[in-house]
């Protein structure tokens, strides 16, 4: 669903409705993988006041990391306890807290902007990367995948939302292969997804990859 979408502040509510409060036959709603134990529906209800524009600046900059390759890698703690594992390894999400939250811009949602507070006030960092990638927040069920495999990358371009099935399809690409030349020292493409995997090559930018791929692989 595209920020700033026509779709009117009711339908937004009886989506909300739909998602938070189930019937007794349907699945309970999903909760985040996060320590507050929100639901994906609750999340929506904030995201969909972010101003998607900022949020690299405002946001995902601002937090403690380090970079690895042509990742970004938040070093703050993840929520999954992970404080003795090395930053390579982690599998968990860094929480992000919205401040200043009534400087947004809130537009015809103002009549549940009040409710939405009272909800959550921070989203897992690669949510807010996802959103700021692509513009949009996700359609019902979609993930936030991690393009580049790295669960703590806060680097735009490298999350996006997607089908939780092509998510979890992406565990274990290994994205490209050195050519088996002994001579030739381009790269070979075996990632099948779309879009790719992301796999740094060593010594190259990122932007120069994507400008000139053809420099780089066969």
């Amino acid at each position: 669903m595209l920020i700033g979408s026509s779709q009117t502040t009711d339908d937004l509510d009886q989506d909300f409705v739909m998602q938070s409060s189930p019937a007794p036959s349907s699945p309970e709603p999903q909760l985040l993988d996060s320590s507050p134990g929100y639901t994906k529906a609750e999340a929506l209800r904030l995201e969909l006041f972010l101003d998607w524009r900022i949020i690299e600046s405002d946001y995902l900059q601002p937090l403690r990391s380090e970079i690895h390759g042509w990742c970004r890698l938040v070093t703050l703690a993840t929520n999954k306890n992970e404080t003795n594992v090395p930053l390579l390894e982690r599998r968990g999400y860094v929480q992000v807290s919205i401040k200043g939250f009534n400087k947004v811009s809130i537009g015809v949602f103002a009549d549940v902007f009040f409710s939405l507070v009272s909800l959550v006030k921070v989203i897992l960092h690669h949510r807010l990367a996802a959103i700021a990638t692509t513009g949009a927040v996700p359609e019902r069920g979609d993930d936030a995948s991690h393009l580049c495999h790295r669960s703590t990358c806060s680097r735009v371009g490298h999350v996006i939302w997607e089908s939780a099935a092509m998510n979890q399809s992406r565990k274990g690409c290994v994205v490209w292969v050195s050519c088996p030349h002994a001579d030739c020292q381009l790269k070979i493409w075996v990632c099948e997804h779309a879009p790719r995997c992301i796999k740094t090559v060593p010594g190259v930018a990122e932007n120069q990859v994507n400008n000139q791929p053809h420099l780089y692989f066969h």
